[in-house]
């Protein structure tokens, strides 16, 4: 009990520096009372998971607690983030549901989601445009899910298969439905960018500090509640590797990476610049301490999306690119750079066992996937062609999100997932336009949805999700770029028929290139009249879309 209680007040600490620094640098931005929200879940999560030896009772507490704390927060979206990433991405079998025996194994994911996401699930009054777009992507998602469903139940027992689907229904399902559902306004997308940045800004103290005495806070936790676990700190290039609540280094690095973008969206409203600037540092120092080689490409891949999808891409991508390679030379001159560089691809010493490992997956998976190429199978593991594969450990280990996902599902249930990624990154990248031109400030979010998308998705090629809060990241991400398509679709139809419809528009938009009406021509007229029509500079501002629709209306 001294250590949970010393582990408790050490992270509410870290949670009181980081949401209340937070606090003070956007005051001019959000109301103060909605940041000390997000810092009351995080610290009354953490208590009740140090605190309370029981899990079930544990999870009562953290439900009934953040519920209290988030009852006047009508955006609960982001105090979820909070309350996942508090918790340790564990979970347990409950021993008697409703006279069925081990029928769920119940995750602080999983019971957060009912908590916090049931209101955004309810039925939605405001109108969505791109109906035709997003309705899609529903679809497709709802038919991956029924997929699923019909899947759990092969070759396992009835109670395997609830399990199965009740997972997936509560860590994907409502994730996805809840995100793109949300009213991303704004002021919405500026708190879950702060409960991101302000959780993984108290982590990357957390992290610090295991660095420091070699061990991993959250062990503690899953030794109270009596759940198995191997108790390790891993070490890569002489250096501990840092696991949070994620248990996974590269799990942990991939929340500071999601953090990391949000931060660069974030930066304009922080005031002074000075700790935007600490905060991205001290999220950097946290995802370095993970030493994940795939977390530092994410972040990479995030970075130049981010850049390249904002105004001056190029200019600003050449400036980030010099920056980047002065910064690598700098690091490399200090012995803590050289390590780090010594877990990149392609500047280690050493025979980097693990991309061999990542390429021989990649081909022996392939082909035991084309075995049962439709729907796949639940015994790939047991398939003699897969021996080549175990470890040293004695496990198989499926660091491939996709191919994971076509020898549970087969090819079409990953084709499934793969339109559903891509729809959802075509309608991300796509809001990024039509937002800028309505809200220059806002569109600046939806840069960092597309780029933590992208950069997760390109991530998963080399590790898998179903570690962690992977699962729930992902879908939210997802859900996210399908949200912001609807929110920007709608965006563009209200200024368009602003446009079409107020008088001091349609004054700006009459003809002023010498191009008049038939009738203006008339010598003598007492008056002129002018069909209202776009100036060229005019043109030049409003997309094509508009246009089109203005068309429309004059027509």
């Amino acid at each position: 009990m001294p250590t949970s209680l010393y582990a408790a007040g050490l992270i509410s600490v870290c949670a009181v520096i980081a949401f209340g620094v937070l606090r003070f640098v956007l005051k001019e931005t959000i109301d103060p009372r909605r940041i000390e929200r997000l810092g009351l879940v995080a610290i009354v999560t953490t208590c009740s998971t140090f605190l309370v030896p029981n899990y079930w009772l544990a999870l009562l507490v953290a439900c009934v607690a953040v519920f209290v704390v988030t009852m006047r927060e009508p955006f609960k979206v982001a105090a979820f983030i909070v309350a996942v990433f508090s918790m340790p991405a564990t979970s347990k079998l409950v021993p008697g549901f409703a006279g069925i025996n081990y029928f769920l194994a119940l995750s602080p994911a999983m019971a957060m989601s009912v908590v916090l996401l049931t209101p955004s699930l309810l039925p939605n009054r405001q109108p969505l445009a791109g109906k035709s777009f997003t309705k899609a992507t529903d679809l497709t998602y709802w038919v991956l899910f029924v997929i699923v469903s019909v899947l759990a139940f092969r070759d396992v027992s009835v109670t395997a298969g609830l399990r199965e689907i009740t997972v997936f229904l509560l860590t994907s399902a409502f994730v996805y439905a809840a995100f793109s559902r949300v009213d991303w306004t704004k002021e919405n997308l500026i708190l879950l960018s702060s409960a991101f940045v302000g959780q993984f800004v108290m982590m990357s103290l957390v992290a610090l500090h295991e660095t420091v005495i070699g061990w991993h806070h959250y062990y503690f936790a899953l030794t109270n509640w009596d759940i198995d676990f191997i108790r390790r700190v891993e070490v890569r290039s002489g250096l501990s590797r840092t696991v949070g609540t994620s248990f996974g280094s590269i799990a942990f690095g991939a929340g500071f990476m999601v953090a990391m973008t949000f931060a660069l969206a974030l930066r304009a409203y922080i005031k002074p610049k000075v700790a935007a600037t600490g905060g991205f540092l001290a999220m950097l120092a946290g995802m370095v301490t993970t030493v994940s080689r795939g977390a530092l490409i994410s972040m990479v891949v995030s970075i130049v999306a981010f850049v390249g999808t904002g105004k001056a891409a190029f200019k600003r991508l050449a400036v980030t690119g010099i920056a980047g390679v002065f910064g690598m030379a700098v690091i490399s001159l200090t012995p803590l750079g050289r390590d780090l560089l010594n877990i990149l691809p392609f500047m280690s010493n050493d025979e980097d066992v693990t991309l061999n490992y990542r390429a021989q997956l990649l081909e022996v998976g392939s082909g035991v996937v084309m075995k049962n190429p439709l729907f796949g199978s639940v015994g790939y593991m047991d398939d003699p062609d897969m021996e080549v594969l175990r470890q040293g450990q004695g496990i198989i280990d499926i660091v491939n999100s996709y191919l994971h996902f076509a020898l549970d599902y087969g090819l079409i249930g990953l084709t499934l997932y793969l339109i559903i990624l891509s729809s959802a990154l075509w309608g991300g990248w796509r809001s990024i336009s039509r937002i800028r031109v309505i809200d220059g400030e806002m569109a600046v979010f939806a840069q960092a949805v597309f780029a933590a998308t992208l950069s997760l998705a390109v991530l998963f090629a080399s590790t898998t999700m179903r570690t962690g809060q992977f699962e729930v990241m992902n879908w939210a991400l997802i859900g996210m770029c399908v949200g912001l398509a609807r929110k920007s679709r709608l965006m563009s139809v209200k200024s368009a028929s602003a446009i079409a419809t107020a008088p001091a528009s349609e004054k700006a938009l009459h003809n002023s290139t010498g191009l008049e009406d038939a009738d203006n021509e008339k010598a003598g007229a007492g008056t002129k009249t002018r069909r209202p029509t776009l100036t060229r500079s005019e043109s030049e501002r409003v997309p094509a879309h508009l246009r089109q629709y203005l068309k429309t209306m004059q027509s």
